[in-house]
């Protein structure tokens, strides 16, 4: 789709023959859609859009049929047809099907079907399948796929993630540039009455758009969200391509990234905010990190949780402070359980492990780290002053790579 300029040009009748001469078709639609609530009201308005219409279809056979942005154009006109903002003419429309269906057969059907006129009711059902929701090829994983979804963006504490309605929209915006901005859609939707329950919306507006549009905008929430949260991504790729589809996209391949658990305590929020942020980092330097905040929901099992990332991990980081030691000794919570893996795993290995790495936020050895994990050497990060020599440090042991002199 093209892409909206940002100033706004008078809908009048000069620019217009000046942008019907050049033939730029493109930002003739532009213009269509930022006047198109006022288009139905205005006799003028309304002249000057059927004038870009007609010719547009006048000229169409002109041109050749590998020819990109009219390609676009065709898409363009067709979406704002579909979300009512434009409507063609009935037989400006069947145009539109054949061409579309001639000029990118591979999405729209052959160009044998687009050559006979008698094929209108199959192109229109081929179009269909393509853009309309109702025909969408997953419909019975929707519901799921959109709740799993919803879920990986609705943690409203972890701004890497959570994704805000002015934030959702201009996703949406991306692949369907001609779609209401959050402030026009929210005041349509109060004006209808509907519910301003972000969950609500964000399904309904998912449902509502071209397939295709749909999985490009979810694919890019989940490209921003993956590095945070890669196991649930991960599922959730599964659902939607299916594994094989998903493994030959390399949208499940990792491998060459290092898979690291965190255990940790939250013993206050300045705590947990310094372990968001390093696991941020960690992220950013193409480590995939599994952490609580970002999997545990009520209802959850703790140890299945425990237990399935450690097995899952190349490494895990244990952050030790006082509170940690407390839960360790006293194998309380989900840190105590977390240790208790920890602490077999290292008795079966107690000369080689190379797995777990212990970090030093707080207190001293004796008050914050286990009797048994004195033995091992540990990162001190206690002195925020210089965080990003020890974070170098870190991340050498993470990729098994000598410490930097």
């Amino acid at each position: 789709m093209s892409k909206i300029h940002k100033k706004v040009i008078a809908f009048d009748p000069e620019i217009i023959y000046g942008l019907l001469f050049k033939e730029q078709w493109l930002e003739l639609l532009d213009l269509i859609y930022k006047h198109h609530k006022t288009i139905w009201s205005d006799v003028r308005l309304q002249q000057a859009a059927q004038l870009i219409e007609i010719e547009f279809f006048r000229k169409i056979k002109d041109y050749p049929v590998e020819d990109e942005v009219i390609i676009e154009v065709l898409e363009t006109f067709y979406q704002l047809n579909h979300t009512k903002q434009y409507m063609l003419q009935e037989n400006h429309y069947m145009m539109l099907m054949e061409e579309l269906a001639l000029r990118r057969p591979t999405n729209y059907g052959s160009r044998k079907n687009a050559s006979s006129k008698s094929n209108n009711s199959q192109l229109s059902e081929t179009l269909k399948s393509y853009f309309v929701p109702g025909n969408d090829p997953l419909p019975e994983k929707w519901i799921e796929i959109f709740n799993r979804l919803f879920e990986l963006i609705n943690i409203l504490k972890d701004p890497d993630t959570y994704y805000s309605g002015p934030q959702f929209l201009n996703v949406v915006q991306l692949f369907s540039p001609y779609h209401p901005d959050y402030e026009q859609y929210m005041m349509e939707r109060k004006r209808l009455g509907k519910s301003e329950t972000r969950k609500t919306y964000y399904r309904e507006i998912l449902e509502n758009l071209p397939i295709r549009a749909r999985m490009d905008t979810i694919n890019k929430i989940l490209e921003r969200v993956k590095p945070f949260d890669i196991i649930r991504v991960k599922e959730l790729e599964v659902l939607l391509y299916g594994q094989e589809k998903a493994d030959s996209a390399g949208s499940l391949k990792t491998n060459e990234n290092p898979t690291v658990f965190v255990s940790y305590t939250w013993d206050n929020e300045d705590h947990k905010m310094w372990v968001l942020k390093l696991a941020r980092k960690l992220c950013n330097d193409d480590i995939n990190v599994i952490l609580d905040r970002h999997v545990l929901r009520p209802g959850k099992s703790v140890p299945h949780f425990a237990e399935q990332s450690i097995a899952k991990s190349d490494k895990v980081l244990v952050i030790f402070t006082p509170t940690y030691k407390l839960k360790a000794d006293n194998r309380s919570g989900g840190a105590g359980y977390e240790y208790s893996i920890l602490n077999a795993d290292l008795y079966k290995n107690q000369v080689g492990n190379d797995k777990i790495i212990p970090l030093l936020r707080s207190g001293n050895q004796e008050v914050s780290i286990p009797d048994f994990m004195h033995q091992y050497i540990h990162l001190d990060f206690r002195d925020d002053g210089v965080f990003d020599s020890r974070y170098a440090d870190l991340l050498c042991a993470i990729k098994n790579l000598p410490m930097p002199l």
